[in-house]
């Protein structure tokens, strides 16, 4: 059984968190690989972007589609940094992700 606590910050922004039992956060352990380029420009090939959605779809995707079901997602600089990606390109596919 999962308890939801709302944490509020400035009256008008709010977080759920959802615990267990034990008093545990509820989440989701998600491990996706994550390209290295070595020319970054070929990240912005269809084939790489719609290969980076269809991976991040299939990774993050809740079998229950109600409210009580999702969970939020943290990802930082996923696929950024070492790995040459591009960090708004990657926002710009998790905002079409998440829509």
């Amino acid at each position: 059984m999962k308890k939801k606590f709302v944490l509020v910050y400035c009256d008008f922004f709010s977080i759920h968190v959802f615990r267990d039992n034990w008093g545990r956060k509820w989440c989701h352990l998600v491990a996706i690989d994550a390209i290295y380029f070595r020319d970054p420009s070929t990240q912005y090939s269809m084939k790489c972007i719609k290969r980076e959605l269809i991976k991040a779809y299939t990774g993050f995707y809740s079998r229950g589609q109600s409210r009580d079901s999702s969970f939020p997602i943290a990802t930082g600089n996923w696929g950024c940094g070492a790995f040459n990606g591009d960090r708004q390109l990657k926002g710009m596919n998790f905002f079409m992700l998440f829509l």
